[in-house]
């Protein structure tokens, strides 16, 4: 797959200089033969400035993926509009993945999850307060997640089928949060460590809201940018 056709003027993305550990929002004005000119935030432009010849990180939030190339600055110019551009060289290759839910992102969350008896099935929405009145939650550890569901590891036995009530304890740079989420076991793994006996459970969410998929992909993204630095 060719760069060229898929990035376009107007596109957001995000600029990571590797050098300073900084990072910040911009837009792709012009896409050139030889080059790509990006706009330089507003504020502090000195320091936005990067240098010829600075390598740069790039994340582009494209319709149905998220694209990531390294970019050699060769320039800059000013614009018709005044507004302030550099150049960047075209990249030998990018990386491309999926954004929603089939792009899966290793990770290492806990979490706390209960498995709802048949009478509490299928509820699109709950109560997290009387999840309690189930008896104590497990422990699990989200070994990766996405925007459509996620991997479970648990020292606990469950079957193909089991509906689970997941409080997920998101840990970012960000900082923390806890999300509540609904799951299907879908696919049940043999033990990792056979002594531990770890099993791993493939869950798909179901009667998920759209704001908490958002939030979920976000926080992929938040991750994603964080191994970009």
């Amino acid at each position: 797959m060719d760069l060229r056709k898929i990035l376009r003027a107007n596109m957001r993305l995000l600029v990571v200089d590797k050098k300073t550990s900084s990072s910040y929002k911009s837009t792709i004005q012009e896409i050139n033969p030889d080059n790509i000119a990006v706009s330089i935030p507003m504020g502090d432009m000195q320091s936005r400035l990067p240098k010829d010849s600075s390598m740069l990180k790039f994340l582009v939030y494209a319709d149905d993926a998220v694209i990531t190339f390294t970019g050699s600055v060769v320039g800059s110019k000013v614009e018709d509009k005044n507004i302030p551009l550099y150049l960047v060289a075209w990249p030998q290759s990018f990386e491309r993945y999926q954004r929603r839910e089939y792009f899966r992102q290793p990770c290492v969350l806990d979490a706390h999850y209960w498995v709802l008896p048949p009478a509490g099935r299928e509820m699109q929405f709950f109560d997290p307060d009387d999840l309690f009145s189930l008896g104590e939650p497990y422990k699990a550890t989200v070994v990766d997640i996405s925007g459509g569901g996620l991997r479970l590891a648990s020292k606990a036995k469950h079957e193909e089928d089991d509906l689970l009530a997941l409080c997920l304890h998101l840990q970012s740079r960000k900082g923390k949060k806890d999300l509540w989420v609904q799951g299907r076991v879908i696919r049940c793994f043999s033990p990792v460590l056979e002594r531990q006996r770890i099993y791993q459970y493939a869950v798909s969410y179901c009667g998920i809201q759209e704001k908490t998929k958002e939030e979920i992909i976000r926080f992929i993204f938040t991750l994603m940018r964080g191994k970009l630095k």
